[in-house]
C-alpha cells in the first residue's frame, strides 16, 4: 500500500520470483476460467515452455476447465453445471505422477500441449499453445439505445448523446460473482453468477446485443475501450462481461477495472482534467466462451465494483487513504470518429474481424 505505483519495490519482486527458467523437469499446471487469476496461469505457463530447460520445455502440459479455485474438478460453479468436466484435473494429475514417478507407459507425452474448455459449447479442446489461439480481432460497438453492434457507428448528423456514469465512492457497486479470493467474507457468493440485480442501479451501464442468430466464440483475451469524459481528476471504470440467457439471467464471465489515473502506466499517475476528452482500456481475463443463438453479450459499466476492487475515492488525492469523497460523472462517448468498443479475441469469421492477433498485447485508445 506503501507503494502504489509500479516502482523498484515491484520490479525486483517480479524478478526475484519470476523463476520460469529454473524448471528442469516436467509439470502439470491445472487451473479454471473463474479461477483467481487465469490470465496469469496462462502466462506462467506460456513462460516455463519458453523458458524452462530445453530438455523439458516441450513436455509441459496445461488443463484449463470451466472451474472456481476452490472447485477445480467439480461439476457445480456457481449456479451453473458443467458435468463433462467433473474429475478431469485428478484423472490427469494421477496419469502425470504415474508414468514421471512410477514409470508406466501410459501414453502421457503423447497428450496434448493444452486442453482447455470451451464454455456454452461445453467441449474440451486442445492446442499447441494458447497463444496461437484466438488469431482474429472481432469487435462490438456501444451504440445507441445501450446496444452492442458489430457495425461501426455510422457519420450522423447530429451528435449522439453520451451515457453517463455515476459513481459515489459512499455507496459502492457491491461484487457479485466472478473469479475472486475473499476469505475474509465467504458469505459473498464466487463464479458464474447471475448479477441482472445490478442492472436496477442508477449507477449502472448495461449494454448488450440483440438475441444472437449464430454463435460467437471468445478464445482469448478481451478488452473495453471508451472514450470519456469526467468531471473529476480521477475515477475508476469497471467492467463485467455476461452471457446473457433468453430467460434473463446474466451470468458474469468476467470482470476488470480501470484506476483512471493510470490509464496510460502503472509507473506514472497521470490525474485527468476535468471535462476534456479522453479515453482508456480496461483489460478482462482470457476466456474460452461461446455465445449460443438467442443469448446475448452483455457489458456492465459501473464506477465502483466493491469489495473486489479497491473504492476509488474520486478525490485525486493519494491512493489507499481515507478521506474525503466526492462523487463523479464519466461520459461514455461512442460516435463514428470516437468510438467505444468492446474486443475480443476469436478464431471465428464475425462482421467486422481484422486478422491480427492481440493476446498480451497492452493497447491504448488515444482521442
Amino acid at each position: 500500500l506503501s507503494h502504489p505505483l509500479k516502482d523498484n519495490v515491484w520490479k525486483v519482486g517480479e524478478t526475484q520470483s519470476d523463476n520460469s527458467d529454473q524448471f528442469s523437469v516436467p509439470m502439470f499446471m491445472c487451473s479454471g476460467w473463474f479461477d483467481h487469476f487465469p490470465s496469469d496461469v496462462l502466462r506462467a505457463f506460456q513462460d516455463i515452455t519458453t523458458k524452462s530447460a530445453p530438455s523439458v520445455r516441450s513436455k509441459h502440459k496445461l488443463l484449463f476447465g470451466p472451474w472456481q479455485h476452490s472447485n477445480i474438478g467439480q461439476s457445480k460453479q456457481g449456479i451453473l453445471e458443467f458435468p463433462n468436466a467433473v474429475g478431469e484435473p485428478t484423472e490427469m494429475g494421477m496419469r502425470f505422477f504415474d508414468h514421471y514417478l512410477r514409470g508406466e507407459n501410459n501414453n502421457w507425452e503423447s497428450e496434448p500441449t493444452v486442453r482447455y474448455y470451451q464454455m456454452g459449447d461445453n467441449s474440451w479442446n486442445s492446442t499447441g499453445s494458447w497463444q496461437s489461439v484466438g488469431s482474429k480481432t472481432a469487435r462490438l460497438y456501444f451504440r445507441e439505445g445501450k446496444k452492442l453492434h458489430f457495425e461501426v457507428p455510422p457519420v450522423n448528423v447530429k451528435e449522439v448523446a453520451p451515457d453517463t456514469l455515476i459513481s459515489n465512492a459512499k455507496l459502492p457497486v457491491p461484487t457479485i460473482g466472478g473469479s475472486r479470493l475473499n476469505p475474509a467474507d465467504r458469505s459473498i457468493e464466487t463464479g458464474p453468477q447471475d448479477i441482472q440485480s445490478l442492472l436496477g442501479r442508477k449507477d449502472v451501464l448495461a449494454f448488450s446485443t440483440d438475441p444472437l442468430t449464430y454463435d460467437v466464440a471468445i478464445t482469448g483475451t478481451s478488452r473495453v475501450k471508451v472514450q470519456f469524459t469526467c468531471n473529476r481528476t480521477d475515477a475508476d471504470i469497471s467492467v463485467r462481461l455476461c452471457d446473457v440467457y433468453p430467460d434473463g439471467r446474466w451470468i458474469i464471465l468476467t470482470q476488470g477495472i480501470q484506476r483512471l489515473r493510470l490509464r496510460r502506466s502503472l509507473s506514472t499517475e497521470l490525474l485527468l482534467t476535468p471535462n476534456a476528452p479522453d479515453s482508456a482500456t480496461i483489460e478482462l481475463n482470457d476466456l474460452g466462451i461461446t455465445f449460443k443463438p438467442g443469448h446475448k453479450i452483455g457489458i456492465i459499466l459501473s464506477g465502483s465494483n466493491f469489495p473486489m476492487f479497491d473504492v476509488n475515492l474520486n478525490s485525486g488525492g493519494k491512493m489507499y487513504q481515507a478521506g474525503d469523497t466526492l462523487t463523479s460523472q464519466t461520459l461514455i462517448y461512442s460516435t463514428n470518429t470516437a468510438p467505444s468498443m468492446f474486443e475480443f479475441a476469436t478464431d471465428m469469421e464475425l462482421a467486422g474481424v481484422e486478422d491480427e492477433h492481440f493476446a498480451g498485447e497492452t493497447m491504448s485508445v488515444y482521442p
